[in-house]
């Protein structure tokens, strides 16, 4: 088990190395509320094919082509504030109560054999979210309030967030919500750590393949290391 501080479980991010068409991650977080991102050797963020939950603390994420890069797997904590939202009956659109009182969170789906899926559309309001999937979907929601400080950005091609403390790479994770709020895509997502002794140099550059876009960055920037 991990260690305990006053304020829950302290160590709470998993990052670490990998490579091949499939990354095995043993990441020894037996828990089912996670979250999990990949980025390639030059910390940009990539979709796999797949990503799915194995149990015992290990997730399976599958490439077509072989990858080198890194994968990050975030724990629930106090620290988190993670909440669930279960949808047992197959359904291609969901509407539920959030509870955080603001659209600042952000939300991954996990569907009931555990693999990762992108819904088609999530949509936040101050007291409730909308899903959407592509299919009917059954499994797991699961919602963190943003941890770190947010920042808006007017319709620019470009946007560049800058971590207010040295931390690495693997420790920053992003959700965007453009300005109606519903989560969007970037182009391309990259950290940027020229010099890790200056936290003016830990970055996060967006782009979104030359259309302009505003909203809000929402960050989890977590130091805590498994």
């Amino acid at each position: 088990m991990a260690n305990k501080d006053l304020k829950g479980f302290r160590l709470t991010v998993y990052s670490r190395y990998f490579e091949g068409y499939e990354w095995e991650i043993d990441h020894s977080i037996v828990d089912e509320e996670i979250l999990f991102f990949a980025a390639d050797t030059s910390w940009k963020t990539i979709l796999p094919q797949e990503v799915q939950k194995m149990g015992s603390g290990i997730l399976k994420v599958t490439f077509p082509i072989s990858v080198s890069g890194y994968g990050s797997v975030f724990r629930f904590t106090p620290i988190l504030n993670g909440k669930t939202q279960t949808i047992s009956t197959p359904t291609d659109s969901v509407s539920f109560i959030h509870g955080f009182g603001n659209q600042q969170f952000i939300l991954q789906a996990w569907d009931a054999d555990g693999k990762l899926v992108i819904p088609k559309e999530i949509k936040k309001f101050e007291r409730t979210c909308t899903v959407e999937f592509h299919e009917d979907f059954t499994g797991t929601l699961n919602l963190v309030r943003t941890i770190g400080e947010t920042e808006e950005f007017e319709s620019t091609v470009e946007w560049i967030y800058t971590v207010g403390k040295k931390e690495v790479q693997g420790h920053m994770f992003v959700q965007i919500n453009d300005d109606t709020d519903q989560v969007v895509l970037p182009g391309e997502e990259q950290r940027v750590d020229t010099n890790p002794a200056y936290t003016i140099d830990n970055k996060i550059t967006l782009s979104w393949a030359g259309q302009e876009v505003a909203g809000t960055i929402l960050p989890i920037i977590h130091g805590y290391r498994i």
